[in-house]
């Protein structure tokens, strides 16, 4: 079976990520060990509070089984996101699951970007796994956006937001190489890393003053 992976937060401990392979167990990539309490359940404490690993009753048990995850109590929602970034939460009751708070991107970052923006620092991620073609987009270490690149597109741009202001991050071939590029307010905002250059010496945060929409 496909890995199945969720993100949930306990509060004072923090957001968390747990794995199921179909056989092993793991939260934040340490394996633990669940006691069987009835056929199919599993269950697990951590920081104080039971986790239940259980099938899905919608389905027989084979070895495709899906799988669901609950928290003291709460169900926790698949660690998956669309092909636009966006969180896919269809078939599940409003309230009956907890959203998860954080998402760690998978990418390593190809570059990344520091400005000041209305007054307050941020730190913008570009991840890019050339091999699979997975763009990932995050702002302070949380995932905003991701897509995947295809062998044919030109180029690909992921829009966000920050505070109101409108942002896009851009991804395009050059060559034997890949060229990762930022905008925001519509202007260009220089990388102070790149895997390939490594740290860019005597660097300074850009300082943005963008006009918010309807602002003066």
């Amino acid at each position: 079976m496909k890995d199945q992976t969720w993100n949930f937060l306990i509060p004072g401990s923090g957001t968390h990520t747990f794995r199921w392979t179909g056989s092993n167990a793991f939260i934040d990539s340490s394996r633990i060990k669940m006691s069987k309490s009835r056929h199919p359940d599993l269950t697990y404490v951590f920081s104080g509070v039971p986790i239940r690993l259980s099938r899905s009753s919608s389905q027989s048990v084979t070895s495709l089984q899906k799988w669901r995850l609950t928290v003291d109590g709460k169900l926790v929602e698949e660690y998956q996101l669309r092909a636009d970034g966006s969180r896919n939460v269809s078939g599940m009751g409003e309230g009956s699951y907890t959203i998860a708070t954080h998402f760690t991107p998978s990418c390593v970052p190809q570059a990344l970007f520091a400005f000041e923006l209305l007054g307050r620092s941020f730190n913008v991620s570009l991840g890019h796994d050339q091999a699979t073609g997975r763009v990932e987009l995050a702002v302070d270490g949380e995932m905003r956006a991701g897509r995947t690149f295809k062998f044919f597109d030109s180029g690909i741009g992921l829009g966000f937001d920050l505070g109101g202001v409108e942002c896009r991050a851009t991804v395009r071939p050059s060559m034997l190489t890949f060229v990762y590029g930022l905008r925001v307010d519509g202007r260009e905002v220089g990388p102070c890393y790149t895997k390939r250059g490594g740290r860019v010496e005597g660097f300074e945060p850009q300082k943005i003053e963008a006009v918010l929409k309807g602002g003066g």
